[in-house]
């Protein structure tokens, strides 16, 4: 028998009803995938407030990311994953005031953000209550306060009207784990980010692997690390240009502590086609393409054209160090399970054409607008006060710099880890703090000297002291 009493909104248009209601308590085996099963133990966990994650980043992280969050907080991921997660339903008859739905419309993820796009949209007649319910359905409490605090001023979230709009698109018959990409370049200070994206959807056919390009700290590493948030497995390599640069992406021979003797095991690239073989969403990425060694990428053009296999589904093949005693081990996986991706910077080194033909490239152009935005989002990060005109004059210095490097006066330009450093290491969290940190501590690396005496160069320091008169 069922009594009702106030219905409530909640998410997604659900209308529940205040009822009590005889309920038998019985546990029922709950099928959780292991990936689920890192994410409900960290959701638990009464520590969880210590690690560097929220629970959006928790609800998109793959494998590798949860089992580490999960090892920081003296988790075990072995035992979680067999672990059997149960629930109570109906046994013994216990009376008591629940919620009920009455009525359900299977909202999805992309229904509620057009709710909240339709909302914002319509500052004056926003219902909080109404976004903190939506909200509360795919989040957790700890966004509520922040819907609190912007009630009285309702009209500051007319500007994420058109950002859920940019996020909605990106997210178009996409899963939930492209959140922080979606996110990441709906705010504008992703620009590698926007260009590699289209072309990568975890458990989907790339139609071509992208090579992104920019000069020195444009975040490129730091880009392609986001879009791997989205995959089970992400692997990156660092190119080298060492000799057995292939043989390491292989694997080898290592001591073993353990037997005294020696083990193989297998190298980066190994790692990703093996995790792609055994069905995981895998990325790779490698980082420096251009300081690849030669023979390295020799050996790759086969590699990275896949064949179709007996069922016509085009595979990845590598050769492995392990064996059976007479053959070498052949690792198989199919192309859609592994997603190959690049970044450069781009020098005097000229790549194997056979090389570039492979992948699909992306240049990133210098822009002084770009480097405001990047900049301006790193002082944001740690705090920095008046983060629009510290990015503003590091931009202008920066600009300058290239110049002066380009006519053989200073050694390299300033980059943006020159300004992320700043930041870091300032004596206080303020505009003037960092830029003096810039002019009095990091500009060293610009000066040019004299291979015969080792002194600075007049020019150079001349150069480097224009430099600090603009961010004075």
């Amino acid at each position: 028998m069922l009594t009702g009493r106030n219905t409530h909104w909640v998410s997604g248009g659900i209308s529940v009803t205040d009822e009590t209601i005889s309920i038998n308590k019985t546990n029922t085996k709950i099928d959780m995938n292991n990936n689920d099963k890192l994410k409900t133990w960290l959701r638990k966990n009464p520590n969880r407030s210590t690690l560097s994650a929220n629970a959006t980043d928790i609800a998109c992280a793959g494998k590798p990311q949860l089992e580490k969050w999960v090892i920081e907080l003296g988790g075990d991921p072995e035992m979680i994953y067999n672990t059997e997660y149960t629930k109570t339903s109906a046994s013994t008859p216990v009376t008591t005031p629940v919620a009920t739905p009455v009525a359900s419309t299977g909202v999805s993820d992309a229904d509620r953000i057009k709710i909240l796009q339709d909302m914002f949209g319509s500052s004056d007649n926003l219902d909080t209550d109404k976004v903190k319910e939506i909200v509360r359905s795919v989040m957790d409490d700890e966004v509520l306060p922040t819907i609190d605090q912007l009630k009285d001023d309702v009209k500051e979230l007319s500007p994420l009207a058109s950002t859920l709009k940019e996020i909605a698109d990106i997210m178009k018959t996409k899963t939930s784990a492209r959140l922080p990409i979606a996110t990441a370049v709906a705010s504008g200070n992703n620009p590698m980010l926007e260009k590699i994206e289209p072309y990568y959807t975890a458990g989907e056919t790339c139609s071509v692997p992208v090579c992104i390009s920019a000069p020195p700290s444009y975040g490129k590493s730091y880009s392609v690390e986001i879009l791997g948030q989205s995959y089970d497995t992400f692997v990156q390599h660092g190119c080298n240009g060492s000799e057995d640069e292939f043989a390491s992406l292989q694997g080898g021979f290592q001591p073993d502590s353990k037997s005294g003797g020696w083990k193989v095991v297998d190298g980066k690239l190994a790692q990703a086609v093996r995790s792609a073989s055994e069905g995981n969403n895998t990325l790779f990425f490698f980082d420096e393409a251009f300081r690849m060694h030669p023979e390295t990428a020799e050996n790759l053009l086969q590699f990275l054209a896949p064949q179709p296999d007996e069922d016509g589904d085009d595979v990845y093949q590598l050769y492995t160090k392990h064996s059976d005693g007479s053959n070498l081990e052949l690792l198989q996986c199919k192309a859609d399970k592994l997603h190959i991706v690049c970044a450069t910077n781009l020098c005097e080194v000229e790549p194997p054409e056979a090389l570039m033909s492979r992948f699909l490239f992306k240049h990133i152009q210098y822009k002084t607008e770009m480097i405001e935005s990047i900049g301006e989002s790193v002082a944001k990060k740690y705090g920095i006060a008046n983060p629009e005109n510290l990015a503003k004059l590091f931009a202008k210095a920066m600009g300058e710099s290239r110049k002066m490097r380009a006519n053989g006066q200073i050694l390299v330009p300033l980059c943006i880890r020159t300004l992320r450093r700043g930041c870091m290491l300032a004596k206080d969290a303020t505009d003037e703090g960092v830029r003096k940190w810039i002019r009095d501590e990091g500009m060293d690396a610009l000066l040019m000297w004299n291979s015969d005496t080792g002194d600075v160069t007049e020019d150079s320091e001349s150069g480097v002291r224009d430099l600090a008169k603009i961010l004075s």
